[in-house]
């Protein structure tokens, strides 16, 4: 369940339904960010992050490299499996923890 209002209904509709509420959202955590690598995206494999990841890549990334031909961007996870490396996009693929990646990101999309 997402919210409390949605478990309390479930919760009243039914007898033998186990309930654990999963918040969406998570509490930001202070890791020291050191602003000083790449913008980093973090993306599964799933249709949302591909498309993000393409509309990115066609459409964004030219615009961004006609003002800094330097620009890249780290991208992590398992979406990386189905793209080729591409001038300014640094696949990382799947890493243990993100807090190092996070922690040296300029900024994460």
């Amino acid at each position: 369940m997402v919210s409390p209002a949605e478990t309390e209904a479930v919760r009243a509709r039914t007898r033998h339904t186990r309930l654990v509420r999963i918040p969406i959202t998570a509490e930001a955590q202070d890791i020291g960010n050191t602003h000083e690598g790449p913008p980093l995206f973090v993306a599964a494999l799933n249709m949302m992050n591909v498309q993000g990841y393409l509309y990115f890549a066609r459409k964004v990334l030219p615009l961004i490299q006609a003002c800094d031909a330097q620009f890249s961007l780290d991208v992590a996870g398992s979406v990386n499996r189905y793209f080729l490396p591409s001038a300014g996009i640094q696949p990382k693929g799947y890493v243990d923890s993100l807090a190092d990646l996070y922690r040296h990101a300029a900024f994460s999309i």
